[in-house]
Order: C-alpha cells, then sequence, then structure tokens
C-alpha cells in the first residue's frame, strides 16, 4: 500500500520529488518486499498535449510503473465528485458563489465524463478483483459526456445562480498567471 502524488503545480521540485521519486521509492519497496500486483491511481492529464507540471510527472510516473516488471494495473479517472470539502467541484461552487462572472481558460468547449467517487470506489474494487486485468491502463469516466461550459452551468443551476462566464484565450490566460 502507498500514496504517491502532489497535485499542486507551485512548486516543481516537490511534484517531481513526490511524483517521480516517490514512485521510484515504491516500485523499489514492491521489489524488495515480493509485492507483484500494484494498482495505480493516475490521471487523464496524461493526454494532454500541454499537460502541466502534474501531467508531466504522472506520465513519468506510469512509465516507471509499467517498465518495473510489476503487474500494474493503471486507472485513470476523469474528474471524481462526491462528499467532501475538496475537489475542483466544490473550488467552481466557491467561484459560483463570489465572482459575478466566471473565468473560463478556452472555449470551455473540451469534454469530460464526471465519475461519482462511490462509482470509482467500485471500479477499483472490481478490479482488485481481476488479476488479469494487470499489464493494462483504463481511462475511468461516468456515463455522462460533458463539455466544461455545460459543467459550470449545472453547478451555477444547483446553486440557482446565474452563469455568466467570460472565455479567456490560452495565451492571455498564461500571460495573467
Amino acid at each position: 500500500r502507498g500514496v504517491v502524488a502532489v497535485a499542486r503545480e507551485a512548486d516543481p521540485a516537490l511534484a517531481y520529488r513526490v511524483n517521480v521519486g516517490g514512485t521510484t521509492a515504491l516500485i523499489d519497496a514492491c521489489l524488495a518486499t515480493g509485492c507483484r500486483r500494484v494498482l495505480v491511481m493516475s490521471t487523464q492529464h496524461v493526454h494532454l498535449p500541454h499537460c502541466g507540471l502534474y501531467g508531466r510527472t504522472k506520465r513519468i510516473a506510469d512509465a516507471l510503473f509499467e517498465g518495473s516488471g510489476l503487474d500494474v494495473t493503471v486507472l485513470r479517472p476523469s474528474l471524481v465528485y462526491g462528499p467532501g470539502s475538496r475537489g475542483v467541484f466544490v473550488k467552481l461552487a466557491q467561484l459560483v458563489r463570489k465572482l459575478p462572472v466566471i473565468p473560463v481558460i478556452g472555449p470551455g468547449r473540451w469534454h469530460l465524463r464526471p465519475l461519482l467517487l462511490g462509482d470509482l470506489v467500485t471500479i477499483i474494487l472490481d478490479t482488485l478483483a481481476h488479476p488479469e486485468l494487470a499489464g493494462r491502463t483504463y481511462d475511468v469516466g461516468g456515463p455522462d459526456r460533458v463539455t466544461y461550459d455545460e459543467l459550470l452551468a449545472a453547478i451555477c443551476t444547483a446553486l440557482g445562480r446565474p452563469c455568466r462566464r467570460v472565455h479567456l484565450p490560452i495565451p492571455v490566460s498564461f500571460a495573467l498567471a
């Protein structure tokens, strides 16, 4: 059992130390103790052409696991939501409550398949129950395919707030950041 991930983009050294160095340490520990089977929770960020620090370090970690000689199954969940006080949905809801206009980087037309946390837990348990899934990677998502704009609109509707958005071109967003 091990946890290896830092999602924050702020400190590149920390992200590499944890996401890559921690992966190497976990692989070494598995090999040293005779653990053969590993379930890796990765991210769909690895598919993005400009995936940022988190996606790059997770891409490296996935490659390390896949080349480790261990029986590895990789799950790459989409946006996960559920009860709690953290995560993307909570942050978006806070923005909707506070801001009169919600900034959206890019056109807001990229698609996601939000996945309920309980469904992800079921998928994890089902994956662990089937050792024959080792050596495979799965993108995991919920049943509904929505655009980012549709997701924002649903959050606004649930909160009873108007959904005023301003779409910022990606280069402008990077300049502002």
